[in-house]
């Protein structure tokens, strides 16, 4: 749960981010919901998803 502080805080840099779009640049990170070893290998979840991943194969590029 967001403080008024930060709810403020986050409404102001969206409203700067519509008005001046070639300043801000808009980042999709996933919740990871599990995190778990499987045979000496770590593995997580996306919330909303119950597929089991590899950690290491973990890229941002694969979220945008």
């Amino acid at each position: 749960m967001q403080s008024e502080f930060e709810r403020k805080r986050d409404e102001k840099f969206l409203r700067q981010a519509r008005k001046e779009p070639w300043k801000h640049e808009l980042v999709r990170i996933p919740i990871i919901s599990k995190m778990y070893e499987i045979d000496g290998e770590m593995h997580y979840e996306i919330e909303g998803e119950n597929i089991p991943r590899k950690w290491s194969d973990y890229k941002m590029d694969d979220f945008q």
